[in-house]
């Protein structure tokens, strides 16, 4: 299951970044987190007056203990959040 996140900044003040979660997630395929990433990045610059940084699908599963083995079947894994 993965999840999509946009990182943001203000086209105003360069200094108000913010990082947004998708609230329609998470998915199975990592290909459904991209094309919601399209999707976000789009709103984000044509809705809001941000310019977008960065963007990541995360893995849920990548903590395989702490989710009893349960884990994504894809190279994404593994892979943390770094914006």
């Amino acid at each position: 299951m993965f999840e999509a996140f946009i990182l943001v900044c203000s086209v105003y003040n360069y200094t108000d970044c913010r990082t947004l979660k998708d609230l329609n997630g998470p998915y199975i395929k990592i290909e459904e987190c991209h094309k919601r990433i399209k999707q976000m990045k789009f709103d984000a610059e044509n809705e809001l007056p941000f310019v977008v940084i960065d963007h990541m699908c995360t893995d849920q599963f990548t903590d395989r203990e702490k989710h009893n083995g349960n884990e994504s079947n894809t190279k994404e894994s593994g892979k943390k959040l770094k914006i």
